[in-house]
């Protein structure tokens, strides 16, 4: 499923907190937000940061999400 920034800003304002599970490049990261597992990704968001971090919505280009 894609998003969209304001997609994803809707999500942070709903109290969804997004911490990374793992970074994939310096250009993706996955992301644990509520229940959900994301890809995110957009120019640099990867870039020097490490498992645990918490990422925002700045610099989000797309949001993948798992079908079930």
């Amino acid at each position: 499923m894609f998003g969209s920034k304001s997609e994803l800003s809707i999500q942070n304002k709903e109290g969804e907190s997004m911490k990374i599970i793992k970074v994939l490049c310096s250009n993706a990261v996955m992301v644990v937000a509520g229940e959900k597992e994301l890809i995110l990704v957009g120019r640099g968001i990867g870039f020097g940061r490490k498992k645990g971090e918490w990422v925002n919505h700045e610099g989000v280009e797309k949001v993948f999400q798992k079908q079930e």
